[in-house]
């Protein structure tokens, strides 16, 4: 952590570098002695191969083609593969909440602190794991949520150790203007190159209309919302998806919503219960949105 020289067009008074990162990836590619960007290409893929294994075994039904192939072509896929902490926080979240509704409280517990010492948004599990225990009394629950909460403590003493400060993180992330603020105004902010000329490059087009299928897919999972509560598994996948689509919306500032929207993968657990027409045409929209969304990622448009 370091002040952001001029060429970095920050004030002086902002801080950059590298603690914008949480420890936990970079943890496991140093603890397997191989140099790091090849240990991140396995783990990367391997990290991507096991959600995907997860969630074939979550909803354990071969008929359901539609929802196993939107898990291969979901939002934001392009980071699945890619050298970031997305593919190895998804693979820990998903084991977490299987877990959890499994209640296999130890394994969950483990799952959801590493979670939380792979990406910023790990501390929310913390929240969806508290609402679930609510709502459907597996008050044992609380405990997976503190592991996850404990994870992000050593997240903190890690900065604190590495970077000089508890508040590394927050110092980095500061300049990027995030602040709690109206969804609504952040979400039609997204989606103005859609109906607006002046915002209409390949970037905002293509990244409106990933934002756009997963707003269908979350109203689509709301509106059924109902067909869901008789089940622990899909109740816990619901409030994930919710909380996990609201945060960044909330947070606004210059979050890149086509990342963090890969974070929704749980979301394949609701996909069997909608029509099929809607898990078909899901899945057409997000294959053929992979495309130029690799395409802007490998052009380095994309970050």
């Amino acid at each position: 952590m370091h002040p952001c020289p001029p060429e970095s067009h920050y004030p002086a008074t902002a801080w950059c570098g590298n603690a914008g990162w949480f420890p936990g990836f970079p943890l496991v590619l140093r603890l397997t002695g191989v140099a790091p960007d090849a240990a991140a290409f396995v783990l990367c893929a391997a990290a991507e191969l096991g959600s995907l294994l997860l969630l074939w075994r979550y909803i354990d039904d071969d008929s359901q083609m539609a929802a196993l192939a939107l898990a291969g072509f979901f939002p934001g896929n392009v980071y699945f593969a890619a050298l970031f902490p997305i593919s190895p926080f998804l693979f820990a979240v998903l084991t977490c909440l299987g877990a959890t509704w499994s209640r296999r409280y130890t394994l969950a517990a483990a799952a959801g602190a590493f979670a939380a010492m792979c990406h910023p948004t790990g501390i929310l599990t913390a929240v969806v794991l508290l609402s679930w225990a609510v709502v459907r009394r597996r008050w044992a629950a609380i405990f997976v949520a503190a592991a996850v909460a404990a994870g992000y403590g050593v997240v903190l003493l890690i900065m604190h150790h590495e970077a000089g400060g508890w508040d590394a993180y927050f110092k980095v992330q500061a300049k990027y203007g995030y602040h709690i603020g109206p969804v609504m105004d952040v979400l039609l902010a997204h989606l103005k190159p859609l109906v607006n000329q002046r915002y209409r490059d390949m970037k905002g087009v293509v990244t409106a209309f990933q934002t756009l299928a997963c707003l269908v897919l979350v109203a689509s999972a709301a509106y059924r919302a109902r067909s869901y509560a008789a089940s622990d598994r899909e109740v816990l996948a619901l409030i994930y998806v919710a909380i996990y689509w609201l945060a960044p919306l909330a947070l606004g500032g210059n979050l890149a919503l086509y990342r963090s929207e890969a974070l929704l993968l749980p979301a394949v657990v609701l996909v069997p219960r909608l029509p099929r027409a809607t898990q078909i045409a899901f899945l057409i929209a997000n294959t053929v949105l992979t495309i130029p969304m690799a395409i802007l990622f490998f052009r380095s448009v994309l970050v």
